[in-house]
């Protein structure tokens, strides 16, 4: 110990001399750690870890309903209660359920704000382990009679941030879609619900889905599957006696309850969730990215270090003649090693905590509360310390072992000596340093050009930049659907009346967001569907005008109008791929199609097929339904304009004031800014790839500047006897430039070949572009090969101005 203490302040000694050195090295260091850190951060927060408070969350498993043709389904209220009661392999099955709540205090002259509440059973917080930081959580007697206990249990963040942590909110009254509740609980800090990526400001009973949503039926409808179900495995159950036990279960229920034919119930881990499956390969993707940078970062620090160990040759052999041992000189120089990580990995460290918030700039705007949380824990820490042992072991140990064996005798004359093995391990740094560059960088390529691919595709919408989205929930002002319809009808007219206005619609989802879609059990018109075939239809209920306002072209029959209300004959339009599909070579329109036992509708339009849940979907059957005759509280505003549609906002919002002034004004955002939620990934991919393909690029010609600097001033006094002898300038560039460009066509070659396998790991994460792209590796070939030239020619042309008379002198 008391040698490595010295051997520390030896090599702190020794840096210190060296400030430049020291400094890039660090920062060099500290860009590849921290990146590394970064991006395990967001993997360690989204996929592995992504419950931090929540009690052995690998415990936890998803619940689900597989349809008809392996269709996923969501869970029915009565069928979630029935498996909790009869399952014995698990401690407790949760139902649960999303919904936007206006919320008030109780102040005086207050205005409603909206919240983001999650119904639950009343088991939900016992199933996840969690315990109150104030108050109480739900009894199971609160579970029991709908609307009986309006009860609800606050988020920590939002404790603080509405009620300014005042522990007098237990037993308080707040009022919820103009309903009073008992505040009873605060949840503990850092949990804000189960949806990763999401995070709620309170849970309510289901019991009080009424008050919530105005939906009673929910709860005890069986054909009403809207809710989202996990369970906890009982200690010593395996995930396959839950799953026959769940599956034996829901095959009962089935029975009982007549659900279609091949309809089951069955388990899944829980990080097989929607965010979890689309986050983990763009975040491994990112994690191997940088990984080659740190490679790349390592190789770059090694050159460095040989650098300076070829000025250092006179100390070593000093110390060997002095009786030095060749394993104190290695075991010195690693302790400097260890310095310069130590001091890159701590100032990564600081890189990670200030990127990890990165991601969250680059999230769309959403309608959805998005909240992103990335915590440094002792994980993470230890996965900085890990790898900051790693780039140890990668750039110090073998330019120690060269430089901890110099020839003595030359080395104390401070002649060159034998410089072949130091000069091939500085070469093969280089073409490491390429060979990765261009795997980092024919990364950032394919997804720029997936990005480019993917705005550029037509999703089936005009001009989206002139179309405003404004979102809305009258069932928070208080609204039943007999006055929710007249005000639908009285905010078109004044919206339309606003200069400037093309025209206007509304609808309930809006195509290429984040938000979930609609879909129920179809019946069309002389169509037979074949066995175990899913006819779960996507639909969306829209105003009138809605496709001319979206930019949707109509290729037969009509648009909805204000005649389609709740009193006129039930209609539908339909789009091009449904009509293809179920009509193949007939007149679609007069037909008639069901959703379940209901009534028949008449298809009165069919509209071009678009985009609705995202770009690379293939041709998707959809259902339009008027939302007067289809009425929900919950809609989205669609406003067309001439010009920008933003300078609108505040007509807007005062249009919705001079309605009702409790309605709240909600989410805007023009459709194009709504639409980058389809390609967020791609986005994703092309900027953080491109910021590290950038870095990966500078690093490497670095490397190649200074390891053929290097050997120019090695070969200082060789390229003056040429001049002496009469080599031409011409002579001694091509020499230089032949040497840099031989590693460059090495590297690049080498790179090629791994880059192929790189691609072919990401491609399910481009879009519209080959993993083998002849343009992107051809591209990056050539920029490569440029950079090399210019790294190279700088000094080669110094080789090339030398003096003959200096270059004999030099030693």
């Amino acid at each position: 110990m008391e040698r490595l203490v010295q051997d520390l302040r030896y090599a702190l000694r020794a840096l210190r001399k060296s400030p430049l050195f020291t400094t890039v090295v660090v920062l060099t260091l500290a860009l590849g750690i921290g990146a590394n850190t970064t991006i395990y951060t967001w993997l360690e927060g989204l996929v592995l870890h992504p419950l931090p408070v929540v009690h052995d969350a690998d415990r936890l498993v998803l619940v689900k309903t597989r349809g008809p043709g392996g269709a996923e389904w969501s869970f029915s209220y009565p069928d979630a209660r029935d498996i909790d009661r009869d399952a014995r392999a698990i401690e407790g099955l949760v139902a649960q359920d999303m919904a936007q709540v206006s919320v008030r205090t109780g102040a005086a002259n207050e205005q409603a704000e909206r919240g983001w509440a999650v119904e639950v059973t009343s088991n939900y917080f016992s199933v996840l382990g969690l315990h109150p930081v104030l108050g109480r959580f739900f009894r199971a007697s609160e579970d029991s009679a709908p609307g009986a206990n309006p009860v609800v249990v606050l988020a920590y963040g939002y404790w603080q941030r509405r009620f300014a942590g005042d522990s007098s909110i237990i037993g308080r009254t707040i009022s919820l879609n103009n309903h009073p509740f008992t505040v009873i609980g605060i949840a503990p800090p850092r949990f804000g619900g189960i949806i990763v990526a999401l995070n709620f400001d309170l849970w309510v009973p289901a019991s009080m889905d009424g008050a919530i949503t105005g939906r009673d039926e929910r709860l005890t409808s069986r054909g009403w599957r809207s809710f989202d179900a996990f369970a906890r495995l009982k200690p010593g159950v395996t995930f396959q006696q839950a799953q026959a036990e769940i599956g034996a279960i829901g095959a009962r229920l089935a029975g009982a309850y007549h659900e279609d034919e091949g309809t089951q119930k069955y388990i899944a881990p829980f990080d097989a969730a929607e965010v979890q499956k689309l986050f983990r390969p763009a975040v491994l993707a990112l994690l191997g990215i940088t990984a080659v940078v740190l490679l790349i970062a390592c190789a770059n620090v090694g050159n460095l270090l040989l650098a300076r160990a070829a000025g250092r040759r006179r100390e070593m052999g000093i110390r060997l003649a002095l009786g030095a041992r060749r394993a104190q000189l290695v075991r010195q120089l690693l302790a400097e090693s260890l310095v310069l990580a130590i001091c890159g990995g701590a100032l990564g460290v600081g890189v990670a905590a200030w990127g990890a918030d990165g991601l969250i700039a680059l999230v769309p705007a959403s309608p959805f509360p998005i909240a992103l949380d990335f915590h440094q824990n002792a994980r993470i820490l230890l996965f900085a310390f890990v790898v900051t042992l790693g780039t140890v072991l990668l750039f110090g140990v073998v330019p120690a072992l060269q430089a901890s064996n110099p020839s003595v005798v030359p080395a104390l004359k401070n002649e060159q000596g034998a410089t072949g093995a130091r000069g091939r391990l500085r070469s093969t740094f280089v073409v490491a340093q390429l060979s990765l560059s261009l795997v980092a960088l024919v990364c950032a390529g394919l997804f720029m050009r997936s990005l480019r691919a993917s705005e550029s595709v037509d999703a089936g919408f005009r001009a989206p930049d002139h179309v405003l989205l404004v979102s809305t929930d009258l069932h928070l002002a208080g609204y039943d659907p007999s006055t929710g319809r007249v005000f639908d009808r009285q905010l078109l007219e004044r919206v339309e009346a606003i200069p400037g206005v093309t025209s206007a619609s509304l609808s309930g989802n809006v195509p290429l967001g984040f938000g979930g879609h609609n879909s129920s059990g179809t019946t069309v018109e002389g169509y037979t569907p074949g066995k175990d075939e899913d006819m779960s239809i996507d639909n969306d209920d829209v105003g009138p005008r809605y496709f001319e306002t979206i930019g949707t072209a109509l290729v037969a029959g009509r648009d909805v109008t204000a005649t389609d209300d709740s009193g006129a004959m039930r209609v539908v339009i339909v789009n091009e791929a449904f009509a293809k599909r179920y009509w193949p070579g007939q007149d679609p329109l007069g037909k008639w199609i069901a959703f379940g036992s209901g009534i028949k509708r008449t298809v009165v339009g069919v509209a071009a097929t678009a985009k609705y849940h995202k770009l690379a979907e293939a041709p998707l059957p959809f259902v339009f339904l008027p939302l007067a005759q289809s009425y929900g509280s919950g809609f989205t505003l669609h406003v067309r304009t001439a010009g920008d549609p933003t300078a609108l906002t505040g007509a807007l919002r005062r249009t919705f004031a001079s309605l009702d002034p409790n309605v709240p004004f909600l989410d805007v955002r023009t459709f194009r800014e709504h639409m980058a939620a389809a390609v967020f990934f791609q986005r994703l991919g092309a900027i953080m790839l491109g910021l590290f393909g950038a870095l990966a690029l500078a690093l490497a010609t670095m490397g190649i500047y200074s390891v053929i600097a290097y050997s120019v001033s090695q070969r200082t006094r060789e390229l003056g006897i040429r001049t002496a002898l009469g080599a031409a300038r011409n002579d001694l560039l091509s020499l230089v430039l032949g040497e840099g460009m031989r590693l460059a066509a090495i590297g690049v070659g080498i790179g090629t070949v791994l880059a192929l396998g790189a691609a072919q790991l990401v491609r399910s994460q481009l879009f519209g572009v080959s993993a083998t792209d002849p343009v992107t590796f051809l591209a990056i070939g050539a920029l490569l090969a440029a950079v090399a030239l210019l790294a190279t020619y700088l000094p080669a042309r110094r080789a090339a101005s030398i003096d003959p008379m200096v270059a004999l002198r030099s030693e």
